[in-house]
């Protein structure tokens, strides 16, 4: 199990090498949309470090229930009332799957959702992840493209 830890804007760089790791090149965003998610909601930015190297990385953020967050958007901005935790991206790089990393960082964006009293986490499965997101207790609530014209499906967990 590596430690999970805190992301710093200093991390920026290795997150944008995790995310290339993990993701097809429609879904790879800008560092300013992590920078902007690194601001707007510092204790949803997560990291896994092994050997001093970041090796998987989680954003999530407060939302609104049945909404995706934007892909690419460095001008994201958080609801007045959030409902749910957003589970934005979470990412493992390419070599070190397998080993328990994403489960630990789920398991910290839960705790999250938990101390904020939200009742729901909610995400956008791509990348054919459905199955992974399921073993975590989340459900399909409905299917979308996202980005358009790539299939994906918005699933909740309560």
């Amino acid at each position: 199990m590596s430690p999970v830890r805190p992301l710093r804007p200093s991390d920026l760089p290795e997150v944008l090498r995790v995310q290339r790791s993990a993701y097809a090149e429609e879904y790879l965003e800008p560092v300013e949309a992590f920078a902007r998610k690194l601001d707007l909601f510092p204790p949803g930015a997560l990291g896994a470090v092994e050997d001093g190297s970041l090796v998987a990385y989680l954003f999530c953020h407060p939302w609104t229930l049945g909404e995706a967050a934007p892909l690419h958007a460095a001008d994201l901005a958080l609801p007045t009332s959030p409902d749910c935790l957003y589970i934005h991206d979470l990412a493992v790089r390419a070599d070190r799957r397998g080993r328990g990393l994403s489960a630990d960082l789920v398991d910290a964006a839960l705790g999250i959702a938990r101390r904020m009293d939200l009742n729901a986490c909610a995400l956008v499965a791509v990348q054919l992840t459905e199955p992974f997101w399921a073993r975590h207790g989340f459900r399909r609530d409905r299917r979308l493209e996202y980005p358009p014209g790539r299939a994906a499906a918005y699933m909740v967990r309560p």
